[in-house]
């Protein structure tokens, strides 16, 4: 599956209305444990078939898999620099860039991704090109595998 699925913090733009007890944030997994720890966690999606699973991350805030790529460079410089005009004009307004959450959700950046990873454009796009090829030509063409 290509996935720890296991729950990380990996600074994810919060964009949307939110979890309803703690609008307009979306705290992730600490809405099930009420763990500290757990705020702004989320669990880590399968890769298997992700090109054809946009937009990214749990809030839909990536439009294209080179921006989720390259949010991995620099996790808390690209929360801190999001650009929300990648987004429809009726969710650009629901994103949430204020300086004290980007702090809260910087209070827990999961120790994975703190380090800034030096990728170049080229090493993105070859980071692309292999997500792209975990896609299963039947998920293309919405056809059932005969078997798993």
């Amino acid at each position: 599956m290509l996935s720890d699925l296991n729950f990380h913090n990996i600074a994810a733009p919060q964009v949307g209305s939110g979890n309803p007890t703690e609008a307009p944030l979306d705290s992730g997994r600490f809405n099930v444990t009420g763990n500290q720890q757990d705020r702004f966690r989320f669990r880590t999606p399968i890769l298997r078939n992700v090109a054809q699973t946009g937009p990214w991350m749990h809030s839909g805030a990536y439009t294209s898999l080179g921006n989720v790529v390259r949010h991995y460079r620099n996790p808390a410089a690209a929360l801190n620099q999001y650009d929300p005009t990648q987004l429809r004009s009726d969710l650009s307004s629901l994103v949430f860039t204020q300086q004290q959450l980007a702090a809260g959700i910087l209070n827990n950046l999961d120790p994975i991704v703190a380090p800034p990873l030096p990728l170049n454009n080229g090493e993105v796009a070859d980071l692309v090109a292999f997500l792209e090829s975990l896609t299963d030509p039947n998920a293309q063409s919405n056809q059932a595998p005969a078997s798993v």
